[in-house]
C-alpha cells in the first residue's frame, strides 16, 4: 500500500469530519465522518466546489481562492463558525478549523477543513474559543509594544528636541530682559510635562523591562513607580529567581497587577500596598493587597476592571478572586495552579493545532510552546523547560529522532552546571 493509500485510509478513520480541497475549491477528500455526519457520500461530492455545502463568512469562493489563501499563508490558520447543508435539507452551523496543507500529492497543497459538529458544548470548542481571544491579546500586545516604540521614538524625541531649543533660547544674553520670557518659561514648563506623559504612557503601553529582566523585576520596578505616583509605602515579596515563563503567562499577570494597582491609585484611598509573588510547587500565585477604603464588589460603576483581570486570568487558565468590603480594604490574586507543559514539535501546522486544542481542552496541560523542526525543538525546550515533548519522528532538518538525543545531552549538561 502506498504512503498515499496510508494517508487517505488515516484520514478516513478518523472520528472528526474531515474535507480536503484543491486550492480553487474543490473537494478532493471527504471522510467517512463527514459523510456520516451531513448525509452526503463521498462518491456524491469528489470534485464539487466547497461552497455548495460550506458557507464561510469571510471567503465568497465564486469571486476568487486569493482571500482566503492570503489569509492562510499570513496567519497559521483560521477557525470560526460557518453554515454547514446537511443532505437532508437541513443548514447547520458548526465550528471550521481551515489550514494549508499537503497531505494528498506530495509538494501540492490542499485546503484542510476540520468541522467540530459538536462544538457548541464540547471542552475543545471552548478551548479554540480561548486561543482565538488569547491571538486577539497577542495581537493587542503587540500593537501596544509597536506603539511604545513610535512613543518613545518619535514624539518623545521631538518632545526633548523642544526643551532643548527652548532652554538654548533662555540662555542667550538678550533673552534675561526679553518680554516674552515668562511665556517661554511656561512653555518649557509644558514640554517637561509633556515628555514625561509621554514616557509614562510608553511604560504603560509596554513594559521593557518584563522582556527585558522577566516578571519579578517588571513588578518591583511598577510598584515602585506607583508607590512614587500616589505617595503610598510599598511592600514587595517574590522569590529571587523563577524559571522562564511563557510570555501569555508573564504580561498576563503584570497586566492583572497593573490594572490592581491602578484601580488602588484611583479609588482605594490607600496608604500601603503589597504585592507578593509566590512560588509553591508548579503553583505560582499573585496578591495585591491595600489598606484603603474597600468597597462592594458587586457595586455599579466599579466592574470594568475586575472583568478585565478575571479575563486576563482566564485565558492563561488561572483563577482570580477578589475579596473587599467598605472599610476593610482589598485583596485580590490570581493564580495558575501545577499543570503538565507540554511543548509540540511537528511540521505539520493543523496537526499542531489540533493537538493543541485537544490537549488544552484537559484542565492540567498546558502547551507552552510549539516547534516546527528539530533544531527549533532544541532551541524551545531549553527556553520553556516542558516537562512533556510530544515529537514527530520525522521532520525538516535535525528530525525527531537526533534531536531526542541532543535534548537528553542537553538538558543533562544543564542539570549538572
Amino acid at each position: 500500500m502506498s504512503v498515499h493509500e496510508n494517508m487517505i485510509d488515516l484520514m478516513d478513520f478518523l472520528a472528526t469530519p474531515l474535507i480536503l480541497t484543491d486550492l480553487e475549491g474543490h473537494i478532493e477528500l471527504w471522510n467517512h465522518a463527514a459523510a456520516t455526519w451531513s448525509g452526503w457520500q463521498s462518491v456524491d461530492v469528489m470534485g464539487l466546489p466547497i461552497q455548495k455545502f460550506l458557507q464561510l463568512p469571510f471567503f465568497d469562493w465564486k469571486v476568487s481562492t486569493s482571500s482566503l489563501l492570503q489569509t492562510l499563508q499570513q496567519e497559521a490558520h483560521w477557525s470560526g463558525a460557518v453554515n454547514t447543508l446537511l443532505r437532508d435539507g437541513r443548514e447547520i452551523r458548526t465550528q471550521a478549523f481551515v489550514n494549508l496543507c499537503n497531505f494528498l500529492s506530495g509538494q501540492q497543497k490542499q485546503i484542510s477543513f476540520v468541522l467540530l459538529t459538536n462544538w457548541h458544548n464540547s471542552k475543545v470548542a471552548q478551548e479554540l474559543h480561548r486561543l482565538e481571544l488569547l491571538q486577539l491579546v497577542r495581537a493587542h500586545e503587540d500593537e501596544s509594544a509597536r506603539l511604545a516604540r513610535e512613543l518613545h521614538d518619535e514624539i518623545g524625541q521631538m518632545a526633548t528636541a523642544i526643551q532643548l531649543d527652548l532652554r538654548n533660547i533662555l540662555d542667550l544674553p538678550d533673552a534675561q530682559n526679553f518680554s516674552g520670557r515668562k511665556i517661554l518659561l511656561e512653555v518649557l514648563e509644558v514640554a517637561v510635562q509633556l515628555l514625561e506623559n509621554v514616557r509614562n504612557l510608553s511604560l504603560d503601553l509596554h513594559p521593557p523591562l518584563l522582556d527585558d529582566l522577566g516578571l519579578v523585576e517588571a513588578l518591583r520596578w511598577h510598584l515602585g513607580r506607583v508607590g512614587e505616583r500616589g505617595k503610598l509605602q510599598v511592600h514587595f515579596e517574590a522569590p529571587q529567581a523563577i524559571s522562564a515563563l511563557p510570555s501569555d503567562v508573564s504580561m498576563a499577570f503584570y497586566r492583572v497587577a497593573q490594572e490592581a494597582l491602578t484601580n488602588i491609585l484611583r479609588h482605594a484611598r490607600a496608604t500601603q500596598v503589597w504585592l507578593s509573588l509566590l512560588k509553591e510547587g508548579e503553583s505560582l500565585t499573585l496578591q495585591v493587597r491595600d489598606d484603603g477604603v474597600g468597597f462592594e464588589t458587586f457595586s455599579p460603576g466599579k466592574t470594568m476592571g475586575i472583568r478585565s483581570m478575571r479575563e486576563r486570568a482566564a485565558l492563561i487558565q488561572a483563577h482570580f478572586d477578589l475579596q473587599s468590603a467598605p472599610g476593610k480594604g482589598n485583596t485580590g490574586h490570581s493564580d495558575m495552579e501545577g499543570y503538565i507543559t507540554v511543548l509540540l514539535a511537528d511540521d505539520h501546522r493543523l496537526v499542531r493545532a489540533g493537538l493543541r486544542a485537544i490537549l488544552e481542552a484537559t484542565d492540567d496541560i498546558r502547551v507552552v510552546a510549539e516547534a516546527c523542526d528539530g533544531w527549533e525543538t532544541l532551541t524551545l525546550a531549553e527556553k520553556t523547560s516542558p516537562q512533556v515533548i510530544l515529537l514527530d519522528i520525522s521532520m525538516p532538518g535535525l528530525n525527531g529522532l537526533p534531536s531526542i538525543g541532543a535534548f537528553a545531552s542537553s538538558f543533562a549538561l544543564h542539570q549538572s552546571s
